[in-house]
């Protein structure tokens, strides 16, 4: 080192080293503490040098949609749902507590609580979300989905920060809130996901003689998968299930649960409770009634054919949802014998006039979801 500052020449030369490195370290740090937009993340070719030692990366999300809440206390709770590529589509798995049936599991990213306060000046609570922006255009296209993502929602923030929120959600017609759009650090780097390949007897695994760096690999891999997502508009598909259900006889002065046996000619109605815990509101649900049975389906979540015990009136038929159990009631009385020739005229006229509407309106549901009314 002495004889370098003796060395003019050579002095001169080792500060302009010093100086392009120390430009150089100025202009990496740089690059690891700037935010990402979705358009620069996707044009990037090497994503290393904007990962920070632990592999995490600033982002800027794009907003889409603000969601509202209340937690247990009656506090107002905002989610900003924001998306960026760096987040993963959503991907089937195998639900073990469903007997393997495949579901979908559903990458999110949850922020930080930031307080803030909404229009009246009251005190709220402000989190952004960050998912894959093909599961926010779709979120943006279908209630059902929507619904659904509530509820997951719901379980991320419960396990994330304890903070308990009411079923009721409430989609705003705003893309965010707050001033900015608040920068995320995510996880930049994953890992490949593992394959499993089969292989015949004596024959050894192919090996990959791919002289590209992993991280771009990976990287590679993210955009063909973003581009696949692009081409595709449908919404993922999910697991639709049987729901569980009860069936209760009313009889004039009591009701008991069905055990298999029945007074006929003492039961005045029936009342099937459907439990749908996934459901938080009863507007998804469509029925189909007749005399001898009757069909549910809730969107893509649950689908049910059931009969009654005995033929009943159509007319009398009414379906109630109560928000708070999540459970779905249908009545309808009981049609007894002697009812049958006095009122078979009548019920030929109901069946042409319900099939008439049905022509007109194009629907194969006796009840709209219009007709199902929320209890809370």
């Amino acid at each position: 080192m002495d004889f370098i500052k003796s060395n003019p020449e050579l002095k001169q030369k080792y500060d302009q080293f010093l100086f392009q490195q120390k430009k150089a370290n100025t202009q990496t740090n740089h690059l690891k503490t700037k935010p990402l937009t979705d358009p620069e993340y996707l044009k990037l070719k090497d994503i290393q040098e904007y990962l920070d030692q632990e592999g995490g990366m600033m982002i800027e999300p794009t907003p889409h949609f603000v969601l509202k809440a209340f937690d247990q206390n009656g506090e107002k709770v905002f989610f900003n749902v924001t998306a960026h590529s760096v987040v993963d589509a959503p991907e089937e798995k195998q639900l073990i507590d469903y007997n393997n049936e495949v579901g979908i599991r559903v990458p999110m990213s949850v922020g930080s609580i930031k307080e803030d306060h909404d229009v009246k000046g009251d005190t709220c609570k402000v989190i952004d979300l960050v998912i894959n922006p093909t599961v926010a255009t779709n979120l943006t296209q279908d209630d059902n989905l929507k619904t659904f993502f509530c509820q997951l929602v719901q379980t991320y923030v419960d396990q994330k920060y304890k903070l308990k929120l009411q079923d009721k959600f409430i989609s705003l017609k705003m893309k965010y809130k707050g001033k900015s759009v608040q920068f995320q650090r995510v996880k930049g780097k994953k890992p490949p996901k593992v394959q499993v390949i089969d292989e015949k007897p004596n024959q050894s695994p192919v090996q990959n003689n791919d002289d590209e760096d992993e991280t771009e690999q990976i990287r590679k891999r993210q955009r063909e998968e973003f581009e696949k997502q692009s081409i595709s508009t449908q919404p993922p598909a999910f697991v639709t299930y049987e729901p569980e259900w009860e069936l209760y006889l009313i009889y004039p002065n009591n009701e008991q649960e069905y055990d298999g046996d029945l007074d006929y000619n003492a039961i005045k109605q029936y009342r099937f409770q459907i439990l749908t815990p996934l459901l938080i509101t009863g507007k998804a649900i469509k029925l189909k009634v007749d005399e001898e049975q009757f069909q549910m389906v809730a969107g893509k979540f649950y689908k049910i054919s059931l009969r009654f015990p005995s033929k009943i009136n159509k007319s009398s038929v009414k379906a109630l949802f109560l928000t708070e159990k999540r459970t779905l009631w249908i009545s309808a009385d009981v049609k007894k014998e002697h009812e049958e020739e006095g009122n078979q005229q009548n019920e030929e006229q109901q069946v042409n006039e319900i099939q008439n509407a049905q022509q007109q309106s194009g629907s194969n549901y006796d009840l709209q979801s219009n007709l199902i009314f929320d209890i809370v």
